[in-house]
């Protein structure tokens, strides 16, 4: 995986099993991009969204995250995890949870673990498709 790829779990309702997503975070503004076959849209101003990081930050992010991804993905509410960009400071990595913001649950987190910025997005739920 290359620092400008991305790695999510989200838990699926419909099997009860982790899925995980890789990419590279969207068209980057050169058109369409083909993951698996399928066409990625192109979506204006997404390319100017993404934030490239160093490899070794994902590395390391990737890392941590590995060795806690069970434990976030146990909490109630939480739907997935992955490796993203700090909100915080430019060019650092962070580790990401979603959060279902339809659920009752709002699980509590650190705001850093192991060095890292630890960043809780709130979303609706993930749909597989």
């Amino acid at each position: 995986m290359t620092a400008t790829e991305s790695k999510s779990t989200c838990r699926s309702n419909t099997v009860g099993t982790s899925i995980t997503f890789v990419g590279s975070g969207g068209g980057g503004g050169r058109g369409p991009t083909s993951i698996q076959g399928e066409q990625e849209p192109f979506i204006p101003g997404l390319a100017a969204q993404g934030r490239l990081l160093p490899e070794q930050a994902v590395a390391h992010a990737s890392a941590v995250l590995e060795q806690h991804r069970a434990r976030f993905m146990a909490q109630p509410g939480v739907i997935g995890v992955g490796v993203g960009a700090s909100d915080k400071a430019e060019g650092e990595a962070a580790i990401v949870i979603y959060v279902d913001r339809t659920s009752v649950t709002k699980p509590q987190f650190t705001d850093s673990l192991e060095g890292l910025m630890v960043r809780v997005v709130y979303t609706d739920p993930f749909i597989a498709f």
